[in-house]
């Protein structure tokens, strides 16, 4: 990989809300239990999962069963602390995060660990890389560079809220940007000709490009843009949950499992996982 050209986007959003607000104060009185051992003692660790977003997460509508490579990971998390995986469904990459800081959930993925995040979440060490794509419209042409789109004529949609939207926004400051509240139609904007292209994640891309008609290839413009993908969860002054899941991710992207579930994700969606480009690392 060019390492000279890839960015590393480590105050770009990924998904979520840019909350800087501290938290709250605790009582005084005892001292609250750590969320480490509130996960251990009610034998159950929660986790955010969101429908449609494979190959993250994907529910069966006919069993309600969810599948996907961050429903792998937490499994997997779950059975090394020795508790259930409660899977808990949350509107989209927004609401994930209100979901986290009102304690509905105790784990979410797809976090990019911005400063200002540091402030409200634990961010462990990062999962993986998630590489920014674009993803034109049928006929639109590859994008080799950033600046060939960044032009006022030039229309891009971005979820709400995301990285990508983050990001569009610094590097496609001279295009027009439209943000979208539902995923599904930010790509019907493009599907149909109405935009011209949307900013996307290497793995949603992917998806995106194989499965929705009237989309054209995606591209990975240069210099590269990625921005670290990692857990959150809430603050805690016992940094044992925290720890613990950087130990697990970097073990698990070190051993090669994360690239492996994240390829048995885009097998069950019907992608070639070595179709991913060569120059992205997972």
């Amino acid at each position: 990989m060019h390492r000279r050209e890839l960015i590393t986007s480590a105050t770009l959003a990924s998904a979520g809300l840019m909350l800087a607000a501290a938290p709250p104060a605790q009582a005084q009185g005892a001292p609250e239990a750590s969320n480490f051992n509130k996960i251990r003692d009610a034998g159950v660790l929660r986790v955010a999962v969101m429908r449609a977003q494979e190959p993250y997460y994907h529910k069966d509508l006919a069993t309600n069963a969810w599948s996907g490579a961050c429903v792998d990971m937490a499994n997997d998390i779950a059975r090394v602390m020795r508790v259930k995986p409660d899977l808990v469904e949350t509107a989209n990459w927004n609401t994930n995060v209100l979901d986290l800081q009102s304690g509905k959930v105790d784990l979410i993925f797809g976090v990019s660990p911005t400063p200002e995040r540091a402030l409200v979440f634990d961010l462990p060490s990062p999962v993986f890389m998630n590489f920014y794509t674009i993803v034109g419209k049928q006929g639109f042409p590859k994008v080799a560079h950033w600046e060939e789109i960044n032009k006022p004529e030039i229309t891009v949609a971005v979820d709400l809220g995301s990285g990508q939207e983050a990001i569009a926004k610094r590097v496609l400051s001279k295009a027009q940007i439209k943000s979208f509240r539902d995923h599904d139609e930010m790509l019907l904007a493009v599907s149909t000709g109405k935009l011209d292209c949307c900013l996307m994640a290497i793995l949603l891309a992917m998806k995106a490009t194989s499965k929705v008609p009237n989309l054209g290839a995606y591209s990975v413009p240069r210099p590269f843009l990625a921005a670290a993908s990692c857990m959150a969860v809430r603050i805690d002054t016992d940094k044992r949950f925290r720890d613990f899941l950087s130990a697990w991710a970097t073990y698990n992207r070190s051993t090669g499992m994360i690239r492996e579930w994240v390829g048995k994700g885009l097998t069950a969606m019907g992608i070639d996982p070595s179709t991913i480009p060569p120059e992205v690392e997972i």
